[in-house]
C-alpha cells in the first residue's frame, strides 16, 4: 500500500457522532450557518478501523466562538482542547463504540477523539464533530412586582 510509506503506523479513521437526550422544552437551535447545534449532549459514538492496536481513547472539547448568544458554527475551533476525558478501551469490532460525555464544560464546542496505542503513543486528533453546546439553565420563578 503506497500510503504506508508516508504513514508508517497503521492508518486510522475515526467517525464521530454526538447525541443528546433532549431536556423538557429544549430542541436544537439553528444559529449562524445551516447546521443544528445540539444542546447538552450526553453520549459520543465513533468507529475506528485500527481498534486492535488501541489501548484506550481520549476525547477532547475544542471551544468554538459564540455570536449573538449562540454557537457560531462557522468559527474555527481552538487548536487545543479545553478539557479531555478518558473514553475507555475499544470494543471487539471497532464500530459503534460509545462513551459518556462527563466533563460538560460551559460553552460551545466540537469534539475530537484520539487513540492511545498499545505502544504508548497517541494518534492525532480525529476530525471534529458537529458543533454542540452546554448553555446555562434558564432562570425560574420570575415575578414582576
Amino acid at each position: 500500500m503506497r500510503l504506508r510509506r508516508f504513514f508508517p503506523c497503521c492508518l486510522a479513521i475515526l467517525v464521530l457522532t454526538i447525541a443528546a437526550l433532549p431536556a423538557a422544552g429544549q430542541a436544537p437551535r439553528k444559529v449562524r450557518g445551516s447546521r443544528d447545534v445540539v444542546s447538552n449532549p450526553t453520549v459520543v459514538s465513533w468507529d475506528h478501523v485500527d481498534f486492535a492496536a488501541t489501548a484506550s481513547y481520549q476525547g477532547g472539547y475544542f471551544a468554538i466562538a459564540t455570536s449573538t448568544g449562540a454557537c457560531d458554527v462557522s468559527a474555527t475551533p481552538a487548536t487545543d482542547p479545553t478539557s479531555t476525558e478518558n473514553l475507555g478501551a475499544p470494543n471487539t469490532t471497532g464500530t459503534g463504540m460509545t462513551g459518556t460525555l462527563t466533563a460538560k464544560p460551559a460553552g460551545c464546542f466540537v469534539y475530537r477523539i484520539r487513540a492511545l496505542g498499545t505502544s504508548g503513543l497517541y494518534s492525532a486528533w480525529s476530525v471534529a464533530s458537529d458543533p454542540f453546546g452546554f448553555p446555562p439553565t434558564a432562570p425560574t420563578a420570575v415575578v414582576v412586582k
